[in-house]
């Protein structure tokens, strides 16, 4: 998971505050993750 969270941490930083991108995920284990949620909700909402 600190692989994923680091990738995330790295996306963020390059994103303009108007920019708004779309997640799509594989479905994978990460993504069902309430902590990978939980990083999502926080940087988005």
């Amino acid at each position: 998971m600190n692989m994923v969270e680091n990738m995330l941490d790295q996306a963020f930083k390059k994103l303009n505050p108007h920019e708004h991108p779309v997640l799509h995920s594989d479905q994978g284990w990460q993504y069902r993750m309430r902590r990978y949620q939980n990083i999502l909700k926080g940087t988005w909402y």
